[in-house]
């Protein structure tokens, strides 16, 4: 009789108590900071500025949408991958860059009017070594153009490097 009473309970129990595979997951990427690059979200081809593809890119939302994740594919040269995402507890957009031919940098920076404009640390090891600051604009409901600059002198003056137009294929 106690084997069947505490079945009865059990399965009471079972049907009362939500597990946690049940209950959602909090959210605490959900504000308008969280959501300001998801403008990149999507499937792109990517062209200079002549409009010569150079690269195929995927953008995911990832880790409950605390986090955006880029795939870099060019048609030459080493493919990479990023994570972007909003801290709150600075206020800044971070990215860590991954690249295949050993480029590993870490980028920080803001949104201001729909731009998110990223800046790599110095590089305190050696002072010579090249930063870079990169700048994405919505151009449209499907474009994206980004923009990269270098600073061999700490970030005191820039040059252009790179200029890639992202056109959206799928969402």
């Amino acid at each position: 009789m106690s084997r069947i009473l505490s079945i009865g309970c059990a399965l009471v129990v079972g049907i009362t108590m939500p597990t946690a595979a049940q209950q959602p997951p909090p959210r605490g990427c959900d504000t308008a900071d969280h959501r300001a690059f998801d403008y990149w979200i999507g499937e792109w081809v990517v062209s200079d500025t002549t409009g010569q593809q150079i690269a195929e890119s995927s953008i995911t939302s990832v880790s409950g949408g605390c986090a955006i994740a880029e795939h870099w594919r060019p048609l030459r040269g080493a493919e990479g991958r990023s994570l972007s995402w909003f801290e709150p507890k600075d206020g800044q957009w971070h990215q860590q860059w991954l690249g295949g031919n050993g480029w590993i940098a870490r980028f920080m920076g803001t949104v201001t009017d729909g731009e998110l404009t990223l800046t790599e640390a110095a590089h305190p090891a050696t002072g010579t070594q090249p930063i870079a600051r990169m700048r994405w604009l919505r151009a449209g409901a499907d474009t994206v153009r980004q923009v990269m600059w270098q600073s061999r002198d700490a970030g005191t003056t820039w040059t252009p490097a790179f200029v890639g137009v992202y056109v959206r294929t799928t969402q």
